[in-house]
């Protein structure tokens, strides 16, 4: 979607260090583009391997559209086991593997750096790579704790390096859709924001199903209707686990590095829960955000309705576009089903398109417009108004978390 790269174009930037392009032995990929960011990965883990690594690979290698011009230089990936770090260097093209992160960002030279792992470990080595004045890509959620995320937010202010969070439903074709439909004249203004996002299982007890997860929706809520002014949250736990077996697993060291090895082997209670999130924006306008571990996949796992005034835009389990608007025809819009290509699942999840921004802000030097460390900080703060508001029973003002800090 060509419209989908415009919409994301932002101003101003410092200098980034871009080098004339020479990758083994081909001297040059285009006349039209003689320079190309160089990317650095650390983290092999099925996530990123699944996610993020193809769509590099689309970009480095002219595959998106085919036969289009290179855009990005795949220099070097990193993992602790270095079986994977070989394994994806082959696989999607980088030109070398390290087992050790620091040895990686000394010996090459590299604009941005991929830093793809549980958010306990993330923030050290996002503020680690900004130091050594590089970019970082960081996954949603940057981090546990606002300290933390508000750290990178630091980090990032002071060496004047950008840090983009992996919040990648705003690139999703869908979602960019309903927010276009959103922003018309004749849609008036957005009033009522409804959302849902249910797992059909059970969330593992190594992540923090609230922060981890259900981040999502709180970031989508402040990319449809703005700043959030003060929420109301109520939980709803089926989680039984009289034994405290979850607290053991965090007696491993390894939890965080080799969490799925770690629930394979020891005892532990999924976590089973259901949040009901209220908000009021700063703009006036009300919503709600219904977020559960509890059903199956028989039901419809995520929906978001935006209404305006006379109008109403619908997205369907990140699917299908429905909308409506006073005096028009009904309008809807779903995906090609005969087309199952990497590019068409990227472009349509958002992994393209977040990365494809990423790598323009950097050959532009200058920041994303789109889920930087800021929405970041926000989304944590979000967090942490919902835990005191489930914790006190009352409605709790985003103001209050970012005076008094309310969550750590």
């Amino acid at each position: 979607m060509s419209g989908i790269s415009a919409a994301f174009l932002a101003l101003s930037g410092r200098q980034c260090a871009l080098r004339n392009v020479a990758v083994d032995g081909h001297s040059d990929v285009g006349k039209h583009q003689d320079m190309l960011p160089r990317i650095g990965f650390i983290g092999c883990g099925a996530f990123s391997t699944s996610c993020l690594y193809p769509s590099l690979r689309l970009l480095a290698f002219g595959l998106e559209p085919y036969g289009s011009e290179p855009e990005v230089e795949l220099v070097a990936c990193c993992d602790m086991d270095g079986r994977l770090a070989e394994r994806n260097a082959r696989a999607f093209g980088f030109k070398r593997a390290y087992t050790n992160h620091r040895e990686m960002l000394e010996k090459e030279e590299l604009d941005t750096v991929f830093v793809v792992m549980h958010p306990q470990l993330q923030p050290a080595l996002a503020i680690e790579v900004m130091e050594s004045g590089r970019n970082v890509y960081i996954e949603k959620p940057p981090a546990k704790t606002l300290t933390e995320v508000r750290a990178m937010q630091e980090a990032s202010r002071r060496t004047g390096r950008f840090c983009q969070v992996g919040f990648m439903k705003r690139f999703s074709e869908p979602y960019v859709m309903a927010k276009e439909i959103a922003g018309r004249p004749e849609f008036g203004q957005l009033s009522v924001y409804e959302s849902r996002k249910a797992r059909n299982a059970p969330y593992p007890p190594v992540y923090d199903y609230l922060n981890d997860f259900v981040c999502h929706h709180l970031d989508l809520a402040r990319y449809f209707m703005g700043d959030v002014e003060y929420v109301y949250a109520e939980l709803v736990s089926r989680t039984h686990d009289p034994d405290k077996l979850n607290a053991r697993l965090f007696e491993r060291e390894d939890v965080y590095r080799n969490w799925a090895s770690v629930l394979r082997e020891t005892p532990h209670v999924p976590q089973s829960d259901g949040y009901l999130i209220t908000f009021r924006f700063t703009s006036g306008a009300i919503g709600v955000h219904n977020a559960n571990t509890l059903e199956t996949d028989t039901n419809l796992l995520e929906r978001v309705t935006l209404t305006g005034e006379g109008s109403v835009v619908t997205v369907e389990d990140w699917y299908r576009v429905r909308a409506a608007i006073k005096h028009q025809p009904p309008f809807s819009w779903e995906p090609l089903v005969i087309d199952k290509s990497l590019e068409a699942r990227s472009m349509h999840t958002g992994y393209l398109g977040e990365i494809r921004e990423l790598v323009a802000a950097t050959r532009e030097s200058r920041r994303p417009k789109a889920a930087t460390i800021d929405d970041g900080v926000a989304c944590l703060e979000l967090v942490a108004a919902v835990r005191a508001s489930i914790a006190e029973g009352r409605r709790v003002a985003l103001s209050e978390v970012r005076t008094t800090e309310l969550v750590a």
